[in-house]
């Protein structure tokens, strides 16, 4: 039972990873003002909760190098 907590967890935290990618994907295509303050939140909310390596896999899957961390 332990282990299936567990593996709730963690699809909890994937699913939380993907619901923030999408934030990004929906801002990238968006023509707001605050879109690029929206993301630069967004990706220091995955790297808080996901870590640095989630941020950087998202930073190289939406060609985001030009925001700095």
């Amino acid at each position: 039972m332990k282990n299936l907590d567990w593996v709730q967890i963690q699809a909890d935290r994937h699913r939380r990873l993907l619901r923030l990618q999408q934030v990004i994907s929906k801002e990238m295509s968006s023509d707001h003002l605050y879109a690029e303050s929206v993301i630069r939140s967004t990706l220091r909310m995955i790297r808080r909760h996901h870590g640095a390596e989630a941020e950087k896999q998202t930073r190289d899957q939406f060609g985001l190098h030009e925001f700095a961390a």
